[in-house]
């Protein structure tokens, strides 16, 4: 029993450590109104697998969810080197007002991390690389990113 107690959390521990990707992670708050902030995400191109419908996308990302794509998947990264740039495009919903899509910037194997609470104003969102260490910020509006 003991052994075979061992040999999962052996099992656990190599494969917990063993996957690696890049998330998105919605830890935006309620708005005084009790209204939701839901992000809407997609891959850009750079970077991304040849097959556009097999490209990172999550359309409705609600607050407290986050959203993974393996690195080592060619489809979300094309080189399957986790310090590798990659794009996202993000657009944020609060209630039924949508804002205008960031471009934003990332390692293959990092992660960004959306905060704040309330309106628009109050939102912000921090890059890190797959180390955790924090990712300098490249990011840009683009109001045709997302159709691509």
């Amino acid at each position: 029993m003991k052994v075979a107690a061992i040999f999962i959390l052996f099992v656990t521990t190599f494969f917990a450590s063993s996957t690696f990707a890049f998330c998105i992670y919605n830890n935006i708050g309620d708005g005084p109104d009790g209204r939701k902030t839901y992000l809407w995400v997609r891959q850009a191109p750079l970077n991304a697998g040849p097959n556009y419908f097999k490209r990172f996308a999550n359309y409705h990302l609600n607050q407290g969810e986050k959203a993974c794509c393996a690195y080592t998947n060619p489809d979300c990264v094309r080189s399957q080197n986790k310090d590798e740039e990659i794009q996202l495009v993000v657009r944020k919903w609060y209630g039924k007002a949508d804002y205008d899509p960031l471009v934003i910037s990332m390692p293959g194997g990092g992660w960004i991390n959306f905060q704040g609470s309330g309106y628009l104003s109050n939102h912000f969102f921090e890059v890190f690389n797959p180390d955790g260490t924090p990712y300098p910020l490249k990011y840009r509006v683009d109001n045709q990113a997302g159709y691509q």
